[in-house]
Parts: C-alpha cells; structure tokens; sequence
C-alpha cells in the first residue's frame, strides 16, 4: 500500500496543474514531499513514546496543525497575488 505515494500524486496534479515541468524539479519535490512526510512521522512516534505527557503530545499536535494551516493560507495568498 503506497498511501505516501498516492498523496503525492494527488498534490503534485494539483500543484503542476498538467503544465509541463522539468523532471529534475518533479524529482526534488518528490524527495522533499517524502521528507516531509518522514519528519512528520518521526514526530509522531516521538510523542507517542511513554515518556511524553498525553497534554503534551496535544500540545505539539496543535502547534503542527496551526503551523499547517498558516502555511496553506500564505501559499494561496501568494498564488492568488500572483495570477
């Protein structure tokens, strides 16, 4: 089951949009998407460990999730600023 993969391609359809792209750039993204998703993993087992507080695990989630959500609305404000 390739779930990482499938998100990747969900997201690189819509970030391409079917416009031609070098493959060296389709390639980089590629490799920061996976990492991107390795750190995020490598996050979560970290606050699943016994040794971190359950209001701690919430509380680095909900920085991730704020974190994420900024994120989002700087890009679309950025690519609505620009088409």
């Amino acid at each position: 089951m390739a779930v990482i993969d499938e998100h990747w391609k969900i997201f690189a359809k819509a970030i391409f949009a079917g416009n031609p792209v070098a493959r060296v750039q389709h390639d980089e993204m590629r490799k920061a998407f996976f990492a991107g998703a390795t750190s995020m993993l490598r996050m979560m087992q970290a606050i699943g460990d016994d040794s971190v507080s359950e209001e701690h695990g919430v509380m680095v989630l909900d920085a991730v999730e704020k974190e994420c959500v900024q994120f989002s609305k700087d890009l679309l404000s950025e690519f609505s600023k620009r088409n």
